[in-house]
């Protein structure tokens, strides 16, 4: 969970925070799935007539585990969206990773003070990004499928004007 963390939030501005949860129940499905799919695979080549046994098994595997993701999936405060990073922050994030990767493994605390220079960076490198949106101001102007949206950005305040005949739906491309 943590490794996937940087490059989570480079490339979908979110991070499942039961993911761990999800885990516990992926991993037994997994084994099950793969299991009574090759299965499957075998039955129905020597015995077709008996491949609805391992294919029911494999059905009700993915239908019991997709079941319980959705379940995890509406727990409150299931995903932290809308994180923006770039990709020199997924590095400084790496990096910080493997330093503390490297304190623990080898019980050296000396690795912790570069690990804690790279969070020193990112924390600069947010606050800097941070400080310049304050002061932004600006006009975006969208098309979005014979409609036109209008964004004005003042600091860190956006106003949104559309069409009346723009629905969310149409918005949400």
């Amino acid at each position: 969970q943590i490794g996937t963390l940087p490059i989570s939030l480079y490339y979908f501005h979110a991070f499942p925070m039961y993911g761990w949860l999800s885990g516990i129940v992926v991993i037994p499905a997994a084994t099950i799935i793969l299991g009574s799919g090759m299965a499957l695979l075998l039955v129905d080549t020597v015995l077709p007539f008996l491949s609805f046994i391992p294919a029911g098994i494999l059905y009700y595997a993915i239908w019991s585990m997709n079941a319980i993701i959705f379940l995890i999936q509406k727990l409150p405060l299931s995903v932290w969206a809308g994180i923006w990073i770039g990709l020199g922050v997924v590095f400084l994030m790496y990096a910080m990773l493997g330093n503390i990767v490297l304190a623990l493994s080898t019980k050296k605390l000396r690795w912790l003070l570069p690990a804690a220079g790279f969070l020193l960076l990112i924390s600069a490198n947010y606050s800097f990004t941070s400080l310049s949106k304050n002061g932004q101001k600006k006009l975006v102007i969208y098309h979005v499928r014979q409609h036109t949206v209008l964004d004005f950005f003042d600091g860190k305040n956006r106003w949104s004007f559309s069409s009346p005949t723009l629905t969310t739906k149409k918005l949400s491309f």
